[in-house]
């Protein structure tokens, strides 16, 4: 799994990295003995520039509809809302786009030219579950 490690200005990324690392096997070797999971460095990179969704919940009680029981998410970088079903964890691998988002129907384009045509038009139709007063 990857994992991200911001490093503070003036050391070396490497060196940072292989300090952070050994202290978590440390206090794994510490907690578990043997049946510990060590880390290791696998390679260092800069950041892509992919921002990801942060989530958080928006009803302060979960909504039930035919029997489905959900909750209503907002990404904080984008505002648009999602709905996360049961029990389910919160999504957090949702790529974000927050320049091709329509709030107003609650739609992410994947091109400018779809969403440039998208709000020309001004055709928005808001879904059903989505709270009001947004």
């Amino acid at each position: 799994m990857d994992e991200t490690l911001d490093v503070p200005e003036g050391k070396d990324p490497k060196q940072y990295a292989e300090q952070q690392i050994k202290r978590f096997n440390d206090i794994e070797k510490e907690r578990y003995g043997t049946k510990g999971n060590p880390r290791e460095l696998v390679s260092i990179g800069e950041k892509t520039g992919v921002i990801f969704c942060v989530f958080k919940k928006v009803n302060n009680v979960t909504i039930i509809r035919n029997n489905n029981p959900y909750d209503i998410l907002i990404c904080s970088n984008c505002k648009i809302f999602i709905r996360r079903f049961g029990l389910n964890p919160t999504p957090t691998q949702i790529k974000c786009y927050p320049e091709l988002t329509c709030n107003e129907c609650n739609k992410v384009f994947k091109s400018q030219k779809r969403y440039d045509n998208h709000t020309k038009i001004k055709y928005h139709i808001t879904p059903e579950w989505m709270p009001d007063g947004v």
